[in-house]
């Protein structure tokens, strides 16, 4: 969600972004996820390129090349130093993590975890549905209900969760064809198998 709405935002004119994530993301759509720069050194999306800054003065020189910097700083150390006039925590947490009113002029949250005049200025709704991109200036987005939402009328089973727990090593890539039950990893020595047949581009 965080890449969709920098990628907007770069389309739309805004020249210095700066995301923050840790120093091992985590990205549900990795291919399409500039948090992947962060392993890679760069990545691109829709056209848009976001570079790894491993220091303030790096996200300074990714600016200077139009590009969009991203830093390993889960504390966000670096407001400090940048003061940045909007700042938008799309972690998607579902809680808020520590953000606050104070860290810049405008504070938005994305989805359920904020409140609007509270914690954050505006808080945008992340579920899907007929208000998915609503803006609300007083109040809360829907609460987290813990159960993916439905794709063809699939939800909880749709989604494969680890086991134990440990580093992922994928054994197919992002848009092969998986049959069910067809082995895609591992972690921590436990093989990783969908229970439903995956189609690519679905």
């Amino acid at each position: 969600m965080a890449t969709g709405i920098a990628v907007r935002l770069k389309k739309s004119g805004f020249e210095k972004i700066l995301m923050m994530d840790t120093d091992k993301p985590l990205a549900v759509r990795r291919a399409v996820s500039f948090c992947e720069a962060i392993y890679d050194g760069t990545a691109v999306v829709e056209g848009v390129e976001a570079v790894f800054a491993e220091h303030v003065d790096d996200v300074q020189e990714a600016w200077k090349r139009e590009r969009i910097a991203i830093l390993a700083d889960p504390g966000w150390t670096i407001l400090a130093r940048v003061r940045p006039q909007v700042v938008i925590d799309a972690i998607v947490a579902k809680t808020n993590l520590g953000t606050s009113l104070r860290d810049a002029p405008l504070v938005i949250g994305i989805g359920p975890g904020f409140t609007a005049g509270l914690d954050v200025h505006r808080v945008v709704e992340s579920k899907r549905g007929h208000d998915l991109g609503r803006v609300i200036d007083d109040g809360s987005a829907i609460a987290n209900t813990g159960i993916p939402g439905s794709i063809c009328g699939h939800s909880a089973d749709r989604v494969i969760r680890a086991p134990v727990t440990g580093q992922f090593n994928a054994l197919r890539k992002i848009a092969d064809d998986i049959k069910a039950h067809e082995v895609i990893g591992t972690v921590g020595g436990k093989t990783l198998s969908p229970q439903l047949m995956v189609l690519s581009g679905d």
